[in-house]
Formats: structure tokens, C-alpha cells, sequence
């Protein structure tokens, strides 16, 4: 036997030998990798769904018991669920082969590209026109009080409802935060806040543009002027 021919068969008896421990250190690391997308992509789902469930579905007061029943149960039963649900999914994945080259490499393809397009959905939402309403979205039911201007409170839910369908013929479109004049002194308009069980939703509405004080967001009326006048009447 040549010493080429030794090289040769010594070369693959040495990847032979290596290929178990490679093969898991390979896997391993897929695992993880996997594991990380899960519980992000499920962490922020399940942020979402709570947050939902919590803002407009339970009529619970904000005190200082709520706020650390709601800590509790998104750090000590949300986070490990979704972390327990992440690496079972990640190990039922790798087992039925897509730890295979060409099929994981398919999967960061597609995980790739599905972000992609809901990031730029999501920019694109927040950029478009809409209504004036749409920003004072809340569940009614935890409606408490509307005040205006400091000067009128109502605790008639009601009154939010008719204002909201007049502000609801105006559209609007957010603006970039340097964009905006901070000088509203020669401005007609007035502030909004209601309050509900859950917060405060706050707006500064003017003629031509506005403010929503909770995003800190800017936003053109596209069909102004916003009647204020009218407004005003319709509040007395």
C-alpha cells in the first residue's frame, strides 16, 4: 500500500472519528439558534394577547396590587411557558429533519423575508392616513370621565361617542416629530383626556394638526381645518 493511499484512508478514518461530536455540536448549536426565534417570536405574541386581555377585557383599577399580580404572572408563569413552548417546538423540529442543511437554511429564508414584511406592514400602518378616531380607541366599558380644557367634565360615556363620530370625518396622517411648530399660541383649539380604569388618552386638537400626548406622535389633518368652532358648540 502507497503512502498516498494511506494519507487517504487515515483522512476519512479521522472524519469518521470526528463526524459524531460534530455532527452534535451542530445540532446543538441549530437548537439554540431555533430556541431564540421561538421565544421571541412567541414572547412577543403572548406580550400582545396579555396586554389585550389586560387593557379591554378585565375591568381591574390600577393600583399598586395589580401592577405586581400583573408582573407576577408575565414573568414567573407567561415567560416560562413560552420558553418551555420554544424548546419543545425547537426539539419536535430538529427531530422531524429540519436540522438538515437545506431545509434550515430554507427556514432563515422565510423567517428572513415573513419579518420583513411585517415590519414594513407595521411602518406602513403607522404611516398611512386614517381617521381621527381611530387614536381614541378604548373599551367603553372602562370608561370613568372626559375632561376639556380643564374646563368640562362629563362622566357620560355618551358624550366620548358623539364627540369621537365628529372627530371621526377628519383624517390624518403622522407627521415627523421635527415637522411639528411647537408654538400653538396663535392656533384655535383645545385638549382632550379620558379617562378609563386602565389610563388616560390624551389629545392637543387644533385646526390643522395635533398631538397625542400617550405615543408622543404628530399627526396633519389631511381634510382641514378642524371646525373648532363647531367643536366647541358641540361641547357646551
Amino acid at each position: 500500500m502507497n503512502k498516498k493511499l494511506k494519507d487517504v484512508i487515515k483522512k476519512i478514518q479521522t472524519r469518521s472519528a470526528l463526524s459524531p461530536r460534530s455532527k452534535f455540536n451542530v445540532s446543538q448549536t441549530k437548537r439554540k439558534f431555533l430556541f431564540i426565534v421561538f421565544f421571541v417570536i412567541f414572547l412577543i405574541i403572548n406580550t400582545y394577547l396579555y396586554g389585550l386581555l389586560y387593557y379591554n377585557y378585565l375591568p381591574w383599577k390600577t393600583n399598586l396590587a395589580t401592577t405586581l399580580g400583573v408582573f407576577i404572572v408575565y414573568f414567573f408563569l407567561l415567560v416560562p411557558l413560552t420558553a418551555f413552548v420554544a424548546e419543545k417546538l425547537s426539539i419536535y423540529l430538529l427531530y422531524k429533519g429540519l436540522g438538515k442543511q437545506r431545509w434550515f437554511l430554507i427556514f432563515i429564508v422565510i423567517l428572513i423575508i415573513a419579518a420583513s414584511i411585517l415590519f414594513s406592514f407595521k411602518i406602513i400602518k403607522e404611516n398611512s392616513e386614517k381617521s381621527l378616531g381611530s387614536i381614541l380607541d378604548y373599551n367603553t366599558a372602562n370608561f370613568q370621565s372626559l375632561i376639556i380644557d380643564i374646563e368640562y367634565e362629563s362622566r357620560n360615556v355618551n358624550d366620548v361617542n358623539k364627540l369621537v363620530d365628529f372627530l371621526d370625518q377628519y383624517k390624518i396622517k403622522k407627521m415627523k416629530e421635527h415637522e411639528w411648530n411647537s408654538d400653538v399660541s396663535k392656533e384655535e383649539g383645545i385638549h382632550i383626556t379620558i379617562y378609563t380604569k386602565n389610563g388616560s388618552i390624551g389629545l392637543g386638537i387644533y385646526e390643522n394638526r395635533l398631538v397625542h400626548y400617550n405615543s408622543g406622535n404628530y399627526y396633519n389633518v389631511t381634510n382641514a381645518p378642524i371646525d373648532i368652532d363647531y367643536l366647541k358648540d358641540i361641547i357646551n
